[in-house]
């Protein structure tokens, strides 16, 4: 999945959508994303007021633990899932 600046949907909101559909649950089930890590500030590293700070977002990648998936979020726009006792991403 992607999320992209300027589409509405933002990082925090893209990974718990993300991981509510690969583990199958409706997002409200999930445990909220603040417990792991602090949505204001995973979305802040990824946007940019100033346009000419866009690529340098693209460098950035934040990786943690949610709900017992391996996520990891990229500055380009891609969240890559990896499920419990699984070694490939989603």
């Amino acid at each position: 999945m992607q999320w992209r600046k300027g589409t509405g949907r933002s990082p925090s909101t893209a990974v718990v959508q993300t991981v509510a559909a690969e583990i199958g649950v409706p997002p409200q089930e999930l445990r909220p994303l603040y417990q792991t890590i602090n949505p204001d500030a995973l979305d802040s590293l990824f946007s940019s007021k100033d346009q000419s700070n866009l690529r340098s977002n693209e460098n950035i990648v934040v990786s943690f633990e949610f709900e017992g998936c391996d996520v990891t979020v990229s500055g380009d726009g891609c969240i890559a899932i990896v499920l419990p006792d699984s070694d490939e991403e989603q």
